[in-house]
């Protein structure tokens, strides 16, 4: 388990990989023991003034992006997802659809952005999901984060 920028967990953290991202993030990172520069709430373009610069401090082998499920059609969601991947080199980014539940712009852009960079996108597992249809549950957040991230 880990959190910046003020999180200390009993678990070791491990650098080969790292969680980035919004709420979603949060909570899959709270069920590894990854890296994670995640911040709940913040669109695409917010996490990148805040945490872009510390994405040139890390070299993790894998990279979970959970990032668009706050931006709604904002004209800002691509240019700022596309900036956050530029900045990352790790050889495995694997995004976090934005649930159904929200904009399908958002999830097209989360989705194109991937396809230019050759990454994978995988969708939130729906039948573990809170009631409000956009964040996992406990459960679905250890399953999300028990399949594409080392342990």
């Amino acid at each position: 388990m880990a959190c910046l920028p003020l999180c200390a967990w009993a678990q070791p953290i491990s650098q080969r990989c790292l969680v980035i991202g919004d709420s979603i993030a949060v909570g899959v990172s709270n069920h590894s023991r990854c890296l994670s520069i995640s911040t709940g709430g913040l669109s695409s373009w917010r996490w990148l003034d805040r945490w872009g610069r510390a994405l040139e401090t890390v070299d993790p082998e894998v990279v979970l992006i959970s990032l668009g499920a706050n931006d709604a059609d904002d004209r800002r969601s691509f240019p700022s997802l596309a900036k956050v991947r530029a900045k990352l080199r790790a050889p495995r980014v694997i995004w976090l659809a934005p649930s159904e539940a929200l904009s399908m712009a958002s999830r097209n852009w989360v989705r194109l952005v991937a396809e230019q960079h050759g990454d994978a996108v995988f969708d939130l597992p729906q039948r573990h999901m809170q009631k409000d249809g956009i964040h996992p549950s406990t459960k679905g957040a250890q399953i999300v984060a028990g399949r594409l991230l080392p342990e």
